[in-house]
C-alpha cells in the first residue's frame, strides 16, 4: 500500500496555514466587532425612542395650549419618521449581511466536524484535549438570548 502511486500534493508550509486561520480568524473578529458594535447603536437608538416618547406626547398635550410648544413636537415627528426610514434601510442591508453570514457560520461548523473525523481517522494517537467545536445555535436559542440581553441592559 506504501508503493501506491499518488496523486502530488500541492506544497505548503506550516506558517501559510498559520497565516491563513489568523487572518479568517481577525476577519471573524472584525465581523462580530461591527456587528456587536452595530447591535449595541440600534438597542441604544431603541431605548432612546422608547424612553422619549412619553416625554413628547406630554409636550404635545402641553402644546394645546402653548402653541409656542408645536414645532418641538414637530421636530420630533419628523425626526421620529426619519429615524424610522433610516432604520428601515439599515434593516434591509444587515440582511445583506445576515444571508450569506448565515451558510458561512453553518460551513465552518462542518469544516470542524470534518477536522476532528480526520484527526480521529487518521491514526493519530496521545491527541491533546482540544477545546470543543461550538454546535451553532439554533434560532430559537439566539431569540433567548437576545431576550436575555435586552433584560439585563436594553442597548444590547
Amino acid at each position: 500500500m506504501e508503493n501506491e502511486e499518488r496523486e502530488p500534493i500541492e506544497e505548503f508550509s506550516r506558517e501559510e496555514l498559520e497565516r491563513a486561520f489568523r487572518e479568517a480568524v481577525e476577519a471573524a473578529e472584525r465581523l462580530h466587532g461591527s456587528l456587536a458594535s452595530a447591535t449595541e447603536d440600534a438597542g441604544y437608538t431603541r431605548q432612546v425612542l422608547i424612553t422619549s416618547y412619553p416625554r413628547y406626547v406630554m409636550l404635545y398635550e402641553k402644546a394645546k395650549d402653548e402653541p409656542a410648544l408645536y414645532p418641538i413636537v414637530a421636530s420630533g415627528l419628523h425626526f421620529a419618521k426619519s429615524v424610522a426610514n433610516e432604520l428601515n434601510r439599515l434593516s434591509g442591508l444587515v440582511n445583506d449581511v445576515q444571508v450569506p453570514l448565515g451558510p458561512v457560520a453553518f460551513s465552518t461548523g462542518s469544516f470542524g466536524g470534518s477536522t476532528d473525523a480526520a484527526l480521529a481517522l487518521s491514526g493519530i494517537h496521545n491527541v491533546p484535549a482540544f477545546e470543543p467545536i461550538p454546535a451553532p445555535l439554533p434560532r430559537k436559542s439566539r431569540e433567548e438570548y437576545s431576550s436575555r440581553l435586552k433584560a439585563l441592559d436594553p442597548a444590547l
